[in-house]
């Protein structure tokens, strides 16, 4: 806990954070515009249950944090 109250203090975490289902929501609304940037699919998921999660980011992620992964996919895969 003082570790993310020092991240607070020192403005590594933000000091407002929305609620993780407003956020959830934000970025479902979002992955279509994300998706046409980016230009491959968009999969949003919630850090509390992954369902893929290869760097262990969502164990340790933080509030108002979080975690994007852009991962190369092979043709064919």
């Amino acid at each position: 806990m003082a570790n993310i109250v020092s991240r607070v203090v020192d403005g590594t975490i933000p000091r407002r954070i929305v609620g993780r289902e407003m956020e959830l929501r934000v970025f479902r609304e979002l992955s279509n515009y994300i998706k046409s940037r980016i230009g491959t699919e968009v999969i949003i998921q919630d850090a509390t249950n992954p369902t893929y999660d290869p760097g262990n980011r969502a164990r340790n992620s933080l509030p108002g944090r979080p975690a994007i992964y852009i991962e190369a996919v092979k043709e064919g895969q």
